[in-house]
């Protein structure tokens, strides 16, 4: 059990990282508007705790049906989403529908430079995925608080890249990560310079990033799974980001995270030690009609 929570924890600590834009390219989103995202997520994984050593290779994917259900005059919009498609896969064997996350729905107030403003639907989402188990929910909500929720499942609109008549050069942003049994963690990106580019007949603007992370662990709690200990690295954290101009959309965004260190465990108030090499990586994709998934 220990060993899914912390290959989902790492899944979670370590994707979508990019934090807003103070001067984002323009979306054009107008009421009745339909899209899908589709999110792909891979982890390798290789962990010793104690005596054991075991390689954990998994494959996620999301596709999520986004609609745009008012846009007020003053340039503010409310987004619904709908969990359309989600799927888990481990090892070599076929993908397996995560049931419980099918129609799950959010719904997402932005402002008009798209800053996240209300969010609602997490109690939903508890309610959905751990039912009337009260220890599973209080677990739940120990490792994707709401906030987390909320910045996660807005992130496809403010991801980071800088407007064409801002100045040239680096620049960078901050994202706090709160992912319960691994602790938190302050990651900083730092964006090289945009560029245009031409791919299948589009202009798209492109801005690669790199990242660095200061991570701290959780305060035992005598009880459940934690990683309590040691020192976790981040040796690679580095992705690019592409907008399309002329659509007015986020294209697709490619993002790797390399994880590893020395840990100290803490597995039902037990002290145990280990290690733990990772490797995330993550797509984000825009699609005008629902992808294969």
């Amino acid at each position: 059990m220990f060993r899914r929570t912390l290959a989902s924890a790492l899944i979670l600590f370590a994707v979508v990282g990019v934090a807003r834009s103070d001067n984002p390219l323009a979306w054009k989103l107008n009421k009745g508007d339909t899209f899908y995202v589709e999110e792909a997520t891979t982890m390798r994984l290789t962990m010793v705790i104690g005596a054991e050593k075991e390689n954990v290779n998994q494959r996620m994917s999301i596709v999520s049906k986004m609609t745009v259900m008012q846009r007020f005059a003053d340039g503010s919009l409310v987004v619904e989403q709908e969990i359309v498609g989600a799927k888990q896969a481990e090892g070599g064997q076929p993908p397996v529908s995560i049931d419980a996350m099918n129609g799950v729905k959010f719904q997402m107030t932005f402002d008009r430079a798209m800053k996240l403003t209300r969010f609602d639907g997490y109690e939903d989402l508890v309610k959905k995925i751990t039912g009337d188990n009260a220890e599973a929910a209080a677990e739940f909500r120990k490792n994707m608080p709401a906030q987390e929720a909320a910045a996660r499942a807005s992130e496809p609109f403010n991801l980071f890249v800088r407007d064409a008549n801002d100045p040239i050069g680096p620049w960078t942003r901050k994202r706090d990560l709160t992912v319960g049994p691994l602790g938190k963690a302050d990651m900083t990106l730092t964006f090289r310079d945009a560029e245009s580019i031409h791919e299948t007949g589009r202009e798209l603007s492109r801005a690669t990033f790199t990242g660095e992370v200061d991570h701290r662990f959780a305060v035992a709690q005598g009880g459940g799974f934690q990683v309590t200990g040691g020192k976790l690295m981040f040796p690679n954290t580095s992705g690019t980001v592409l907008f399309d101009r002329a659509a007015g959309r986020l294209d697709r965004l490619e993002l790797s995270v390399q994880m590893k260190g020395d840990l100290t465990f803490s597995i039902g108030g037990v002290e145990m030690t280990g290690a733990v090499d990772a490797t995330v990586g993550q797509t984000i994709r825009l699609h005008n009609t629902r992808p294969a998934n």
